[in-house]
């Protein structure tokens, strides 16, 4: 329900006309309230995508591997152990 709730709240975000953009220097009225919405949206999303990584590392670290492997287990593998220049694995994985 959380994932669901999460996109629909990305995709319904995505599409809409904030002043600020338009005229950076009225940014600071966030008519709508539609910024403090982008927000809260990207906090959940943030935390969805954690779930989903600590899930693939728990995963990992039991040892129950799969034949086929998604695209968070190819990014894990790819990144173990690889410095990157001060950022965090996990950020580069959300991002």
């Amino acid at each position: 329900r959380k994932v669901r709730w999460v996109f629909r709240e990305f995709f319904r975000l995505t599409g809409l006309f904030v002043v600020g953009d338009a005229i950076p220097f009225l940014g600071w009225l966030d008519l709508g309230g539609y910024v403090k919405e982008m927000k809260k949206a990207a906090i959940e999303m943030d935390s969805v995508v954690c779930g989903w990584l600590e899930e693939h590392r728990r995963r990992n670290d039991l040892g129950e591997t799969k034949i086929e492997q998604d695209f968070i287990d190819v990014l894990l593998n790819v990144l173990d152990g690889v410095d990157l220049d001060g950022y965090d694995v996990d950020t580069v994985i959300k991002a």
